[in-house]
């Protein structure tokens, strides 16, 4: 994660990064969407594993599909993972889309999952990044 980078590697991922990414990685909007999303979704405690992990996923050092599951993981029990998940994918990746697909390019996209009653008969959600 982020937080346990040496400085110099950091750099050089962070340099490499297409400017929104760079751009988004310490814009205080980040963290004020996750937290809104926290808050929204009444989870408590894990709003550092989640500005870690988005911080991970823009540096290129987390799949998007891999930081999802360990988020399943970490909200384990949690009503409305699979909503916290959308949110995540709307208001933190889709605006990064294409600097993400680069990024990840050798690397399927993740299947963003569907939160119950989002999709009608037959359809399925495409994921964002």
């Amino acid at each position: 994660m982020i937080e346990s980078l040496p400085k110099d590697k950091f750099h050089e991922l962070y340099m490499k990064l297409p400017e929104d990414l760079r751009d988004a990685i310490f814009a205080p909007e980040t963290g004020e969407t996750i937290e809104e999303i926290c808050v929204r979704n009444k989870i408590t405690g894990s709003m550092g594993f989640m500005i870690n992990g988005i911080g991970d996923v823009y540096l290129g050092l987390l799949p998007p599909a891999d930081f999802f599951s360990s988020l399943e993981k970490q909200l384990e029990g949690t009503t409305g993972i699979k909503q916290i998940i959308l949110e995540i994918d709307k208001f933190l990746l889709f605006r990064h889309k294409d600097s993400l697909e680069k990024i990840y390019q050798s690397q399927p996209l993740p299947e963003t999952p569907a939160a119950p009653g989002t999709t009608g008969p037959g359809e399925q959600n495409q994921p964002s990044v």
